[in-house]
């Protein structure tokens, strides 16, 4: 998977959840915005991965109490 910049991955997953938008539009949104050619499998590869990280995050704090 390619190393994408961290506002490039919020951008990413911001725009997933605020709008009704499909990830082929959303690769072509972060190629205008941040110049970096990415395909939307790569992009919902990202998403997922991000919401992945995020759950597993919860758990361990959730455990840590």
């Amino acid at each position: 998977m390619a190393k994408l910049y961290p506002d490039a991955v919020k951008f990413i997953v911001e725009t997933r959840n605020s709008q009704n938008v499909t990830f082929d539009k959303l690769a072509e949104m972060v190629t205008k915005k941040f110049g970096i050619e990415i395909t939307a499998t790569a992009v919902r590869h990202r998403y997922i991965q991000h919401r992945y990280d995020h759950i597993v995050e919860k758990i361990k704090q959730t455990e840590g109490e």
